[in-house]
């Protein structure tokens, strides 16, 4: 069930990697936004009332002060992950920008070739610890921190993009 594997980099294919990576999974994924979204209600609300109320006290407008410290401190939870992700990506980006890739998905791991032909260095699937699959790209970090970014176009038929999504969903096991 090997796969081959080969072409370069866009700068395209790193930021859609690292979004992926830094994407929250399960319920977070949905619960975050929900939450944003309830403190921005919760929030118009209180200034609109407080722009209306007839007793246009102090006490009003210091709640309104102290509640937008705590909307800027959710709407900082709910952007950082994004905003990291870009300067990660940003980061990155150079590194992998043109950089030509050859190699074989194979049952020993990621086998990585050069111009012999021959396989020069094989990156075991025991030290993959997060994946990420899209529709079109595979994002794999290792634990030294190293990022393998497998896009759609790496693969010469769908077929062969399939066989590389069901061995990467069935070898890497991420961490809990």
């Amino acid at each position: 069930m090997d796969v081959v594997f080969q072409g370069q980099y866009t700068s395209a294919d790193v930021v859609r990697a690292v979004l992926a990576l830094h994407q929250s999974a399960g319920i977070w994924r949905f619960l975050r936004p929900l939450i944003l979204a309830v403190a921005v209600i919760l929030y118009a609300s209180l200034v609109f009332s407080a722009a209306t109320s007839s007793a246009n006290s102090e006490y009003s407008w210091a709640r309104v002060a102290r509640h937008s410290i705590t909307l800027l401190l959710i709407v900082y939870w709910f952007v950082s992950p994004y905003v990291k992700a870009y300067g990660l990506a940003r980061k990155v980006k150079q590194n992998y920008q043109g950089v030509r890739v050859r190699g074989i998905l194979s049952a020993r791991g990621v086998e990585l070739l050069f111009s012999s032909h021959q396989v020069e260095d094989v990156i075991p699937w025991q030290k993959f610890y997060r994946k990420r699959i899209t529709a079109d790209i595979i994002s794999l970090l290792t634990l030294e921190g190293a990022l393998w970014i497998f896009p759609r176009s790496f693969f010469k038929t769908d077929e062969d993009w399939k066989r590389a999504q069901e061995l990467v969903r069935a070898r890497v096991a991420e961490a809990r």
